[in-house]
């Protein structure tokens, strides 16, 4: 048989179910009155169906089972089983934990529960897809590495939870993760999960051809808690880093789920600057922002999406291309969304966004902003440093130069950056007193911070240095740092919030 036929066959069918499952269960909900009635801290405007997560399940579980029966049947399946603590392969893991979530969400789209039981449920869902071998492999200490990948099963599921709050967003970016992983998959030959990622893919296409704003069902908590242990699930899967090194085994699901992680992790700092539960709804999220930014509500959609498959592309290209050019565009990307999540965070909500525009608060979220941007610039400059000095050396050195000069690269940029940073903060760079740095005091900085870095390397650990290098580096470094301070995230506060507070 055409190993292409079932790859083709589970996603075609999961879309098809999911388009004609959705519309017939938007009627069922609309009868029964089960709908998502509009309220203060919530974005849409109409009552509207919030179980599509019923369609999206039925679509991928069918697809799914019947993609991996036509693949071959149990000899194929066994051949893939990740070792793990019981003998369930990671297929059927994948399915039973989703099954709970599912059950678990749509118990909350009916009856709405509390954190708890919610949160001891996807626990058990990530001890059952631990048992089965998926899992992260960081520290070689299995206490570490289950408590660091239960915090990634519910993180991500959770993340996905919140990041449904606009119109075909969660949908969309759930769509692009599966797509990219079954790609991953397909390249490292591992079949049965391709088929569950390109199912996945498949079902929440099919959901979109309604979910697509304007919305006429929402996926709910059914639909959201599912697609997220999921798609957690298949990120922490052999293929993405399976056997390429601790970078890949944390970047490739970072970035293939890079719009979830931005989002929960601004609206968790935003809530805990505000003194309000991260479990509280709100519109506050990423989506939102963009809106009081000016981008009409698609656009912020549509931007998002196209994040995300930016995300998708660097974990692919990771997994995939030259690796040498892949951790440039990778370490780029985290640049960028490092400030394009800054920016966001300094959006000032207008009332219509935001019902808890208190003054009291707005000025304790300025007092906060203005104790945390040195640490926050010295974030970004730490960034920029590394790309700067691994884009040195990518320019400096062929191919088959840089195989033998990575090890010098690994072993010395930590004392660069350092030595950097430090040159940096002598040279008044991270001055409290003004964040809009002119030219001259940039350039003198990254001059000092230079001159820290060869004294550092020279004389302190005994690296030596290449001349050429540091050179580059000093072109590219200045030249980050200076756009880092260009760019309007630092800008100083107009005094509104204490004005207000008076």
């Amino acid at each position: 048989m055409n190993l292409w036929v079932p790859l083709v066959l589970a996603p075609l069918l999961a879309f098809v179910l999911s388009a004609v499952l959705t519309p017939l269960v938007r009627r069922l909900a609309i009868r029964h009155r089960v709908v998502a009635d509009v309220r203060e801290d919530r974005w849409h405007r109409d009552p509207t169906p919030a179980v599509g997560g019923v369609a999206i399940f039925l679509a991928f579980t069918l697809s799914g089972v019947i993609g991996l029966l036509v693949l071959a049947g149990p000899d194929t399946l066994a051949r893939e089983v990740i070792p793990g603590l019981h003998p369930w392969s990671s297929s059927d893991a994948f399915l039973v934990a989703g099954l709970i979530m599912f059950g678990v969400g749509l118990t909350d789209d009916f009856r709405p529960m509390g954190p708890a039981p919610k949160l001891i449920a996807e626990v058990m869902a990530a001890l059952i897809l631990i048992g089965s071998g998926v899992m992260l492999r960081l520290t070689g200490m299995f206490t570490f590495d289950l408590a660091i990948s239960i915090f990634w099963f519910v993180g991500i599921t959770n993340a996905l939870n919140l990041l449904d709050n606009m119109d075909g967003l969660a949908g969309g970016v759930a769509m692009i993760g599966a797509a990219v992983l079954g790609g991953i998959f397909v390249m490292d030959n591992t079949l049965t999960l391709a088929i569950l990622a390109f199912a996945l893919a498949g079902a929440t296409g099919g959901f979109l051809l309604y979910n697509h704003p304007p919305a006429r069902i929402f996926m709910g908590d059914s639909g959201a808690l599912f697609i997220g242990i999921v798609l957690a699930a298949l990120a922490l899967s052999p293929a993405p880093g399976g056997g390429r090194g601790i970078v890949a085994v944390i970047a490739v699901p970072a970035f293939l789920l890079l719009i979830p992680i931005l989002d929960t992790t601004l609206v968790t700092a935003v809530r805990m600057m505000e003194g309000r539960p991260v479990s509280q709804g709100g519109r506050d999220h990423t989506s939102h922002r963009l809106v009081a930014l000016g981008l009409p509500e698609r656009d912020a959609v549509y931007l998002l999406w196209a994040l995300s498959a930016l995300g998708g592309g660097v974990a692919f290209a990771l997994q995939a291309t030259d690796r040498r050019i892949a951790n440039l565009v990778a370490g780029t990307l985290l640049l960028v969304m490092l400030i394009f999540g800054l920016r966001l965070l300094r959006v000032s909500l207008s009332p219509r966004l935001a019902h808890w525009a208190d003054p009291e608060v707005q000025f304790e979220r300025t007092l906060f902003w203005n104790r945390a941007r040195p640490v926050l610039l010295m974030v970004l400059d730490t960034v920029a440093v590394i790309l700067a000095y691994y884009g040195a050396h990518l320019i400096r050195w062929s191919p088959d130069e840089f195989a033998r000069e990575f090890a010098y690269f690994q072993s010395s940029f930590p004392f660069l950056v350092g030595a950097k940073l430090l040159g940096f903060a002598l040279a008044g760079l991270y001055d409290p007193k003004g964040y809009q740095q002119d030219p001259w005091k940039l350039f003198r900085a990254a001059t000092v911070g230079s001159l820290a870095a060869v004294a550092f390397l020279l004389l302190g650990a005994g690296f030596g240095f290449s001349r050429g290098v540091l050179l580059l580096d000093f072109v590219l470094c200045t030249s980050l740092i200076g756009l880092i301070r260009v760019l309007p995230i630092f800008e100083k506060e107009a005094g509104t919030a204490r004005a207000s507070r008076a």
